[in-house]
């Protein structure tokens, strides 16, 4: 189900004609559901490698892994593999996959967060009025609202 979503928020986010939230909670919700299937425990059990995970290409595999390869040095020598102590962070590869920082990706999922807060408290409604900027409201007063 997860990679479903994953699915179309990458679709979505590969349309030329976001605004800048509709952007940035796109990004948000990737990043937070990528952060939960990373393989932490939710509510206390880990998650199940499904059998399709075992049998993949390389490719797959380290997209998987998050592409945990060094950038390459300017004298042009091989790429080196980084260590299993060296993990690439989620908001990293995300970051990197959207050219925006990892900060922006942070800030993305905490206002993903406040809109989906919202949305519980007001309905789906609310959710598409603020992305659509049918309603005069910045990120900031939207983070305040889940804040009261």
């Amino acid at each position: 189900m997860d990679a479903a979503k994953l699915w179309m928020i990458e679709h979505q986010l590969g349309q030329r004609n976001l605004n800048d939230e509709q952007e940035s909670y796109y990004i948000g919700l990737q990043y937070e559901l990528e952060k939960k299937l990373e393989g932490r425990p939710s509510n206390g059990h880990y998650r199940a490698v499904s059998p399709d995970q075992q049998h993949s290409t390389k490719e797959e595999k380290d997209y998987r892994r998050g592409e945990r390869y060094a950038k390459e040095p300017a004298g042009g020598s091989p790429k080196k593999k980084l260590g299993q102590n060296d993990p690439v962070r989620t908001s990293q590869r995300i970051a990197k996959q959207h050219s925006v920082g990892e900060a922006t990706v942070r800030r993305a999922a905490k206002f993903t967060r406040a809109i989906d807060a919202i949305a519980d408290a007001a309905g789906n409604g609310a959710r598409k009025a603020i992305l659509k900027r049918d309603v005069k409201i910045g990120r900031q007063q939207v983070q305040r609202l889940t804040a009261l």
